[in-house]
């Protein structure tokens, strides 16, 4: 009798193990950045990838092929983040004071911005408009699409993202102070404060429709507000450590987060539960991830400086 009780026990962790193992496949690894990869960005049509580097380099990549394709070099600083314009035919790079714009197609240069007196911790893009923030020289900026200064906030902020609402006319800032902050874009006013986080805010999305918020924090948990009533709903907790970045399926359905703890969770945003876990999915902390072909595949990268595709199960 202890023997068959040993052979259940045996073939329930066989079978765990194989559940647990069967939820992702590890689909490729890029390698080829020396240093933390601190930022991604796909291309609209997702067949190819931009990764920026605390090398001081730019790297595109073809997914399908795991491949790189090209890389621009010895830039003057780390670079932080990089995105696309709406079109896909540009991509901003964001360094030390400056922000680089490049020719997405032909992967060259194109101009050089100074925009702030230190790092330009994030960027993002809406229609004819520009934000960038910088915590290290309390600024968040607001740029007109030649990066000539169209507003300035109101408010000394440290921020480390920003977003535009879909109809570009409110900014939506995280910053140090564990604060989320609206502000309006033509007035630089401050327009209301979310509190909830217990430690710094590092990633934002928002819903298609507008209506809700997502957070992850330095505090380890993901919030969702709803941005009508300005109240946090839901707060997930599942990791052990400091979120650094969460991404949104474009079908709404499911929320990605990851950072300080090394893993991947995927939430299930109808249920508020786990949907997925990819445990020591890097070997260091985790910098920035992305939904690739809706809600089943993941890229990530790591500051163990390697870009990572996932598959997730049916």
């Amino acid at each position: 009798m202890p023997f068959l009780n040993k052979k259940i026990a045996l073939y329930f962790i066989l079978f765990y193990s194989i559940s647990v193992q069967a939820q992702y496949v590890l689909k490729s690894t890029l390698l080829g950045h020396s240093a933390p990869v601190n930022g991604i960005e796909i291309s609209p049509d997702g067949s190819k990838l931009i990764s920026c580097s605390k090398d001081q380099s730019i790297r595109l990549w073809d997914i399908d092929k795991a491949t790189q394709i090209n890389a621009i070099t010895n830039l003057p600083s780390s670079i932080k983040k990089i995105v696309l314009n709406t079109e896909g035919t540009k991509f901003y790079a964001t360094g030390y004071s400056a922000v680089f714009c490049y020719d997405f197609l032909k992967f060259k240069k194109i101009k050089s911005y100074k925009v702030h007196t230190a790092f330009v911790e994030s960027i993002s893009i809406s229609n004819s408009l520009i934000a960038t923030t910088s915590w290290r020289d309390n600024s968040v900026m607001i740029w007109k699409s030649n990066f000539k200064k169209q507003t300035l906030v109101k408010e000394t902020v440290w921020a480390d993202c920003n977003l535009f609402t879909s109809d570009g006319k409110i900014l939506v800032t995280g910053d140090h102070e564990n604060l989320i902050k609206l502000w309006d874009v033509y007035t630089g006013e401050l327009i209301t404060k979310l509190a909830g986080h217990t430690d710094w805010v590092y990633s934002l999305k928002l819903s298609a429709d507008n209506n809700f918020l997502y957070s992850g924090g330095f505090d380890g948990t993901v919030r969702i507000w709803d941005l009508k009533t300005q109240k946090n709903t839901t707060t997930l907790k599942e990791h052990k450590d400091g979120i650094v970045t969460i991404d949104l399926s474009k079908d709404g359905k499911y929320l990605a987060s990851a950072g300080m703890d090394k893993s991947i969770i995927v939430w299930d945003l109808q249920e508020k539960k786990v949907a997925y876990t990819i445990n020591d999915a890097h070997d260091s902390s985790i910098l920035e991830i992305k939904f690739l072909e809706g809600s089943k595949k993941i890229i990530s990268a790591g500051s163990d400086n390697k870009i990572k595709i996932w598959e997730l199960a049916q």
